[in-house]
């Protein structure tokens, strides 16, 4: 029995914090991984390393892992056949300067899986990918304009959407990238009665929380190949975790391009871009190169990975076990009368509270703050990350955690001071912050 009143020990943590503060610009190396996300103060901060579907903190406590490193390990961390091949290449080499076979072997294996893949290209992060398929439609279409459906990364062309909060992004490239709603084909169609002779590409996350209708994706392809332009798919999130060919073989629609990172080799950093063969004989002069892209860690690990999905049949693990985790936490939800959405595919539950915007944030905070204290990891507004070694009795006690955190939230919100059961502290601003002012 959790004792709500005790503060979950995440000293070292917030000692560590501090250092990174005054070192790290931001502190942290994704924002994603900012502490200021989650429950400063009552949330661990710095892993110190990980088995199977557990992690553990630099202070001792010990998760269930439903983040995940955010959609990279499927499989488990330290997952025995990954390590054991990586392991034995590491002493054989790490980047050559010229090329190694494990990339062709690799490219293989996600041709035998990928729908759209008759070739592809490695690169290493997902912001890498996105861009990379951005060029290669424009290149092909001989077009600038984009149309774009989710997130997609980091880089100039993309951030351009959000330019006005982002510093540093040119605001000439406004006018080449224009937003549509997901699940909104009309939303889509406008643009392209507006746009179309411009329009290189149409870029989509294939899941936004909830599950796309296939009337949609259908949709997309259509205007897109009406109108002379590529569809692509951002598959990060879904790309060997929906299925083995992603979101393209769940839901049956076929891009021209789609991007991949994240599951496709547990966790080591590798992304790539796949198409036709005529998309890309048609760009030969495309410059898409990084030194990084044939380092044989990832090459491996991705081999590895991909072959250990498709003969323990992961996805229809993961499937299963997710589809119970739903159904639980929708009970919970019921039986504790909090308003918790539980919607998405099994593989990848998305949770998010239907709350008044003026308590949303401490809601999340809170539910953040009572899952860690009994041991489950999880994130604002994101999905819930399954892996292969997650167990039964995982399963178990992450329904029983999210009963005593909703019970916790629930009771915060009926006696209306929420903020009052909140561990957190308020984080300090660096001190180089305020050279600037």
């Amino acid at each position: 029995m959790v004792d709500v009143n005790k503060r979950l020990k995440v000293d070292r943590s917030l000692e560590i914090w501090r250092r990174a503060e005054e070192s790290i610009y931001l502190g942290v190396q994704t924002m994603s991984k900012s502490p200021k996300a989650h429950a400063f103060g009552a949330f661990p901060i710095y892993i110190d390393h990980g088995k199977d579907a557990h992690i553990f903190d630099v202070d001792g406590n010990e998760y269930i892992d439903y983040v995940c490193s955010f959609g990279p390990i499927i499989l488990g961390h330290g997952y025995p056949r990954i390590v054991e091949a990586v392991k034995k290449q590491l002493e054989r080499g790490v980047l050559f300067s010229l090329s190694n076979e494990n990339e062709v072997i690799l490219a293989e294996e996600m041709i035998d899986s990928i729908p759209c893949a008759e070739m592809v290209r490695f690169l290493k992060t997902g912001a890498e990918a996105t861009t990379a398929a951005v060029r290669l439609a424009r290149a092909y279409t001989g077009r600038d304009k984009i149309l774009h459906c989710g997130y997609h990364g980091w880089n100039d062309w993309y951030a351009a959407t959000y330019r006005k909060s982002e510093k540093g992004v040119p605001k000439a490239l406004e006018d080449l990238i224009f937003s549509f709603k997901f699940n909104d084909i009309n939303s889509l169609k406008a643009l392209i009665d507006r746009e179309g002779p411009d329009v290189a590409g149409i870029i989509i996350t294939p899941l936004s929380g909830a599950e796309p209708t296939k009337e949609f994706l259908e949709g997309a392809k259509k205007l897109a190949h009406d109108n002379g332009s590529l569809l692509i798919f951002d598959e990060m999130f879904t790309g060997f975790r929906l299925a083995m060919g992603g979101a393209q073989e769940r839901y049956g629609v076929i891009p021209d391009i789609a991007t991949f990172a994240k599951a496709m080799a547990n966790g080591f950093p590798i992304s790539a871009i796949a198409s036709r063969k005529d998309i890309f004989a048609n760009c030969s002069e495309l410059s898409i190169s990084s030194t990084y892209a044939g380092e044989i860690l990832s090459l491996v690990a991705g081999i590895e990975t991909i072959r250990e999905l498709r003969e323990k049949k992961v996805q229809e693990y993961t499937g299963e076990y997710g589809e119970r985790l739903m159904e639980g936490l929708k009970e919970i939800s019921c039986s504790t009368s909090m308003p918790l959405q539980v919607v998405g595919a099994p593989q990848l539950p998305y949770l998010n509270f239907d709350v008044d915007k003026e308590v949303y944030e401490d809601v999340w905070t809170l539910y953040l703050q009572e899952m860690a204290k009994r041991g489950v990891l999880v994130r604002r507004k994101m999905y819930m990350y399954i892996t292969y070694t997650h167990s039964e009795a995982d399963l178990k006690k992450t329904l029983d955690a999210a009963e005593g955190a909703l019970l916790v939230v629930d009771k915060a919100l009926k006696n209306g001071d929420i903020k009052s059961y909140l561990q957190t502290v308020a984080p300090s601003e660096p001190s180089y912050l305020s050279i600037s002012r």
